[in-house]
């Protein structure tokens, strides 16, 4: 379903061709450096990058803060392509969609970080009112996170397996949410094997 019209600098339509365009090559690299397991899933990933970044000029009254390191790590990849990833917001949003982390330095010229910061409920939300439909699984990193998933990165730090009494468990000085429901499900590693955990 095409998103509901929104006012925005960049205007409705340019902002709703933007959902359709295709990057081949990154799908291409996220398969084959096992951030997704096959071409759909990594389609659709990318379908929630460029609906987040949609969103992201549609309303920027507010902060839309990332929700998902899954989704995240896709737009890390796409961004690696600096100048495809540059035509593509130049193209589509008139200007350069940088991606700064939560921790980003405030700068004179970064107002950003005075707005208000989204929950994830709106979130929620806000992403049902323009595209029509549910928030997809795939901002529920817990849903899709599975024994071969790519998911570390410098927000979860290291992570060691310890085994005891049958059950294998990623110990680390920060837990994610990610890995919080991977220890939940603890139970189910066993059958694995530990290389398949942290495989990247």
């Amino acid at each position: 379903m095409p998103p509901r019209s929104v006012p925005t600098e960049a205007g409705p339509a340019t902002l709703e061709a933007s959902l359709s365009f295709e990057a081949p090559y990154l799908i291409e690299k996220l398969v084959n450096d096992h951030v997704c397991d096959n071409e759909d899933e990594a389609r659709a990933l990318f379908r929630e990058v460029k609906r987040y970044l949609f969103l992201n000029r549609a309303d920027q009254s507010k902060l839309w803060e990332m929700h998902s390191l899954r989704v995240d790590e896709v737009w890390h990849q796409f961004i690696l392509f600096t100048r495809q990833y540059a035509d593509f917001c130049t193209r589509y949003y008139g200007a350069y969609s940088p991606h700064s982390p939560s921790n980003a330095p405030v700068s004179a010229k970064n107002s950003a970080r005075q707005k208000q910061v989204a929950t994830f409920k709106e979130f929620h939300a806000y992403y049902e009112k323009v595209f029509g439909e549910p928030l997809p699984d795939h901002w529920y990193d817990e849903r899709n996170v599975c024994l071969h998933s790519r998911v570390l990165d410098a927000r979860i730090g290291k992570l060691l397996l310890k085994e005891e009494g049958g059950k294998v468990e990623l110990v680390g000085r920060r837990r994610s949410r990610v890995c919080r429901q991977l220890l939940g499900r603890a139970g189910d590693l066993v059958h694995c094997g530990y290389g398949s955990v942290l495989r990247s």
